[in-house]
């Protein structure tokens, strides 16, 4: 049975921890998520989009298209089993929770090029349009299927395991998941971790993400490169 629920006044969807930022500068997409979170673009309040919500389905194999959600909505999938899903339609943001053996298809713009998946196990995303921010907590085989390297920004993941990236062009794969960097890790210690995978040149690296004064989020080898330009700064 489909569940949907477009009322934007209800609480919205649990969220995973933050990515980890402050890793750059921010992008096109970055300005629009925050656009999107904080309800404002340039000093003026802009509307806060709706969520669409479908669980509770399985065995189902079902398209997502614009008469299925409002526009600008984001779409949140929650529980489902066993299904195959294709959005063709153009959204601000999607969230996967809960969700086992299933495939989704995006072939449409994700508006803050951002896909959240929490307690899910063996899905897979099959993407053909930009997701710089993707974010994995607690999962369990993801399989994650994009058309080239260049609509891939940042993977941040915690508790999970068994991930794959791959990309159509160029044949390239890419696997992480405290299976690959903690191997045997129980208990606190791949609980509390969180990794992020980029392209740090040229190639795809997996780097623990660590906290600086004040809660920001960098990596080790990005925080000594700026400890040593500082210094060379002053000199």
């Amino acid at each position: 049975m489909m569940k949907t629920n477009n009322n934007d006044s209800q609480s919205p969807p649990r969220l995973p921890p933050p990515a980890a930022g402050g890793l750059g500068g921010r992008s096109a997409s970055q300005r629009a998520a925050q656009a999107v979170a904080t309800g404002t673009l340039g000093g003026f309040k802009i509307a806060r989009p709706k969520h669409s919500y479908f669980s509770d389905w399985s065995g189902v194999a079902r398209t997502i298209t614009a008469d299925d959600i409002p526009a600008m909505a984001s779409i949140y999938f929650k529980n489902l089993n066993k299904s195959e899903v294709t959005v063709a339609v153009t959204c601000t943001k999607v969230y996967i929770e809960g969700c086992t053996d299933c495939k989704f298809f995006f072939s449409r713009g994700i508006i803050t090029s951002t896909l959240e998946a929490w307690r899910s196990d063996r899905i897979a995303l099959h993407v053909t349009t930009p997701i710089y921010t993707l974010q994995l907590d607690i999962c369990q085989g993801v399989e994650v299927h994009m058309a080239n390297a260049s609509q891939f920004g940042s993977l941040v993941w915690t508790e999970t395991s068994e991930v794959s990236i791959h990309f159509v062009e160029g044949n390239e794969t890419f696997t992480t998941g405290v299976n690959v960097v903690q191997p045997g890790a129980t208990g606190s210690m791949a609980e509390t971790d969180q990794y992020i995978v980029r392209r740090v040149d040229g190639a795809l690296r997996c780097e623990a993400v660590i906290r600086l004064p004040g809660g920001f989020a960098s990596t080790e080898r990005e925080d000594k490169e700026f400890v040593r330009n500082q210094n060379t700064d002053v000199q």
